[in-house]
């Protein structure tokens, strides 16, 4: 009996040494392949941003972050998805231009967009941490907390981190809570072929792939005006900070999280996936509010609906 267990904590440890090494060789090969990728003519960004201020998060690697606002009263604040940044909600600054209930806060996290260019702390535990600063230093109370995409890892995150005592509600745009969920029916991002199908294409022509996906954000169709500037922006993030947060992402897993979150949510899912979030949502939480709206992005083109229900939630959970 003793020597069974022994095996079988020596076959549990080879399986750990194992799964640990798979991890470092993927994160050794995507260096490689992103230190080589071309950047691409889209580093920059057409894009003019509105007067947006800075807030230093990180003092030591001196990281500060651009966010913008609109509107007063209590604060609502957004997480942008993977490489993408401000621009992408002007249609919920705009919305919330003169509010006197809702200050609407968005802003590009470290590496992105506008804020500093750094390759410290390349992962969503370090975003979250990035987030908590944030909200002291601006002095947030009663944070409605949203992201969108990955985004969601970093609000998870910052749940984790430091519980919901000063969150009021959470807002979900288009993010299961488990990317690599298995099984018949369930809701999630893929699987690893479909995520090693598209690094290969991403380390072969970033530029050219972001391009290829971003249309399919969105239920109705962008202009090649609003693609470029779209493009533009996700490229403002250097390659290998970029490859090393698509490889952060999906190992994240935040599932009991969402079953012990005692503040309201409400999701926004894409209308291909609404069965399988309400599946899992009927499962891990029942009382959470889910919109079948659009596609990835319902909060861009489908800015009126997305802003009538989110005011509505807002006005529903003071």
């Amino acid at each position: 009996m003793l020597v069974t267990k022994a095996v079988n904590k020596d076959k549990t440890r080879i399986k750990v040494i194992q799964q640990l090494a798979t991890r470092l060789t993927a994160i050794a090969l995507l260096l490689l392949g992103l230190i080589s990728a071309p950047f691409s003519a889209f580093a920059a960004s057409e894009v003019s941003a509105s007067a947006g201020r800075y807030v230093t998060v990180d003092s030591k690697n001196k990281v500060r972050l651009y966010y913008e606002e609109s509107g007063s009263g209590d604060p609502v604040l957004f997480v942008p998805g993977w490489t993408m940044t401000v621009p992408f909600f002007h249609r919920q600054l705009d919305y919330f231009q003169g509010s006197k209930t809702t200050r609407f806060i968005t802003y590009d996290p470290r590496a992105h967009g506008r804020s500093t260019k750094t390759m410290e702390g390349a992962n969503y535990n370090q975003h979250a941490r990035d987030l908590k600063v944030m909200i002291d230093k601006l002095h947030l109370k009663n944070v409605v907390l949203g992201g969108w995409s990955w985004g969601m890892d970093t609000v998870y995150a910052y749940i984790s981190m430091y519980g919901t005592d000063n969150i009021r509600a959470v807002v979900n745009m288009d993010q299961t809570p488990n990317p690599l969920a298995s099984g018949e029916g369930a809701w999630s991002d893929g699987d690893v072929n479909s995520v090693k199908s598209f690094f290969d294409k991403f380390t072969e022509d970033r530029a050219g792939t972001t391009q290829e996906f971003m249309p399919s954000f969105f239920e109705k169709s962008v202009s090649p005006t609003e693609l470029q500037w779209m493009t533009s922006e996700a490229m403002m993030t250097p390659n290998v900070v970029a490859g090393l947060l698509y490889y952060d992402g999906w190992y994240y897993n935040s599932t009991e999280i969402v079953r012990n979150l005692k503040v309201p949510q409400i999701y926004f899912v894409d209308k291909q996936n609404a069965p399988a979030a309400k599946t899992y949502l009927d499962r891990n939480a029942p009382d959470a509010e889910l919109i079948s709206l659009g596609e990835h992005a319902s909060f861009y083109d489908q800015a009126p609906i997305f802003n009538e229900n989110l005011a509505r939630f807002l006005a529903k959970h003071p």
